[in-house]
């Protein structure tokens, strides 16, 4: 991404649906879902200023709690969203 670039968080896996948020380049998502088109994943991510505030320690958003359970729409602490999958790079950590 270029200085001053941002990644578009969507309500929607679709470029017309509302932005949600405007987050900067190497801001940690956790990859929830994807689309069988590739194009959009759904994330979590901390609100943006507050990562380092929450109670739910690091890379957490609350997901250890839904294990074993069937989907739901997610309501835990973190944000939520769609982004473009083109604009991501994977790590593990």
């Amino acid at each position: 991404m270029k200085t001053g670039s941002y990644l578009a968080v969507r309500n929607a896996p679709h470029i017309k649906s509302a932005e949600l948020d405007r987050i900067t380049p190497g801001y940690p998502v956790i990859i929830c879902t994807g689309l069988t088109n590739e194009q959009w994943v759904g994330v979590l991510y901390y609100e943006p200023g507050t990562e380092d505030a929450s109670p739910y320690g690091p890379h957490d958003c609350g997901l250890s709690d839904m294990r074993n359970k069937r989907p739901l729409a997610y309501r835990g602490p973190c944000r939520s969203g769609w982004v473009a999958r083109r604009y991501l790079m994977l790590s593990a950590g």
